[in-house]
């Protein structure tokens, strides 16, 4: 038997296929690895906007919530006609149902956990203490409204910590919502 030795053209040819399929591959990982951090950019800046939402569009119902839990015998600002008082009087299931959406989309893997756990858990843990009763009576009417709150504060509870301080946590909403007015020029 004799050996035929390659050309040099098919063994070029072959170095050529090897090399374009290597880079072929590489590309392909380096594509997915690009996809990957792009999605988890994704999550992470959702948080951070429905960080700036909460802060900004959910003001107003938060300082009604802190005036409602501080000062339950005093009437809703404007609603000097209903006769509900205290949290029941409150616009407390417009945050909850903000929490819920936001449990929604940590369930769903839309948002990222860990970023929203940081910027969340504090006020949903402190707004689940105060209102808990009124959600599960809730519950009761609409069996799965509130599901993803139930669920967010299961998954972000930390044993360690205590009841919370829910007068402390309340006048903080407030005093955010309408900070002291600032010192007028000294003259």
């Amino acid at each position: 038997m004799s050996a035929t030795r390659p050309s040099l053209s098919s063994v070029l040819a072959a170095s050529v296929s090897v090399a374009a399929l290597t880079l072929a591959a590489t590309g392909a990982v380096a594509l997915v690895s690009a996809l990957d951090r792009l999605k988890d950019q994704s999550r992470i800046e959702l948080a951070m906007t429905l960080q700036r939402q909460f802060d900004s569009d959910y003001k107003l119902d938060r300082a009604d919530i802190a005036r409602a839990y501080l000062y339950p015998d005093q009437p809703r600002k404007g609603n000097k006609k209903k006769r509900k008082t205290g949290l029941e009087a409150a616009p407390y299931d417009y945050v909850m149902d903000f929490f819920d959406d936001v449990g929604y989309l940590v369930e769903r893997g839309a948002i990222d956990d860990q970023m929203a756990q940081r910027y969340f858990a504090y006020y949903l843990d402190n707004y689940f203490a105060a209102t808990q009763k009124l959600l599960r009576e809730g519950q009761k009417k609409s069996p799965h409204r509130y599901e993803h709150v139930f669920t967010l504060v299961e998954r972000w509870r930390d044993p360690a910590v205590e009841k919370p301080d829910l007068d402390r946590f309340f006048d903080e909403e407030l005093d955010f919502a309408e900070p002291a007015p600032a010192e007028g020029p000294r003259t």
